[in-house]
């Protein structure tokens, strides 16, 4: 779930505060991506690392995210179309939500909710601009939502669970 929360951040970076509010995340290790915009013209990389290290993540919740956390995105390819982002939240990010949600561990289930709805509005708003990427991302619920709080706490409390 780190990368997809991660990836939503970024692709959302250049139209928000070129700082993610407060989110310490913006991409995921060895992710070189560049961020096609004016504002931004280095690629984007942090240390969050990809595997999980942390005390539980031997836990299938964690072993799913670390699963998730190498799979292609179209948020990593500044050229990605329409149909490859309507494809990547068909095929991997709804039903990814949909077992992180099954599988998230009690303490955690709060957290795990307000990440999932959130994604899900990511979703739910390409949708409704037909996929376009820079359409989402100027969307005042998409800057919103990278700027909240709450949605950023709930990342970094998931992060720690699993050692990312």
């Amino acid at each position: 779930m780190r990368r997809l929360i991660t990836a939503f951040a970024v692709a959302a970076l250049p139209l928000t505060l070129v700082a993610c509010g407060g989110d310490d995340g913006g991409a995921v290790a060895g992710d070189t991506s560049a961020v096609t915009d004016d504002s931004v013209t280095e690629p984007v990389t942090t240390d969050t690392p990809l595997q999980a290290t942390g005390e539980h993540a031997d836990e299938e919740f964690c072993v799913f995210q670390e699963n998730l956390n190498t799979t292609d995105s179209p948020f990593d390819d500044p050229e990605a179309t329409a149909a490859e982002y309507e494809a990547y939240f068909d095929e991997v990010v709804d039903p990814a939500l949909a077992k992180l949600a099954e599988t998230a561990p009690a303490e955690l289930k709060d957290q795990v909710d307000i990440l999932v709805a959130g994604l899900g509005k990511v979703g739910e708003v390409l949708r409704a601009n037909d996929w376009s990427i820079d359409a989402a991302f100027n969307d005042p619920e998409l800057n919103a939502l990278s700027q909240s709080e709450e949605y950023n706490a709930a990342g970094a409390a998931v992060d720690e669970y699993c050692g990312f």
